[in-house]
């Protein structure tokens, strides 16, 4: 993640292969990856306050951990490329979730 008042960079994610699509939702990060996985990685949301000044220590912090997985493998044809998850999108109720290669 990338400060926005020093444009720099906090934190990263490392990701075990390339990301094809990511969704956020009030309390994850899906992540589906070039090899046919889907990853909910968890969020943890900053403690919520009326100061009216922003310190800096207000922060969305996606985590490790991986509360959910997906494992799509399946392979497309002769070749041995993987189908992946290319689209995703939540329903207004975030009761469905809609994805397509």
């Amino acid at each position: 993640m990338v400060n926005p008042k020093t444009s720099t960079l906090e934190h990263t994610l490392a990701l075990p292969c390339k990301a094809a699509c990511a969704l956020f939702t009030q309390k994850h990060l899906i992540v589906s990856l070039e090899d046919g996985v889907i990853n909910w990685y968890k969020l943890d949301l900053p403690a919520f306050s009326i100061a009216k000044e922003d310190d800096g220590s207000k922060k969305l912090t996606v985590t490790e951990d991986i509360e959910q997985e997906w494992n799509l493998n399946k392979k497309i044809g002769e070749t041995s490329d993987y189908e992946c998850i290319a689209h995703m999108h939540y329903s207004r109720s975030f009761r469905q979730i809609v994805m397509g290669t």
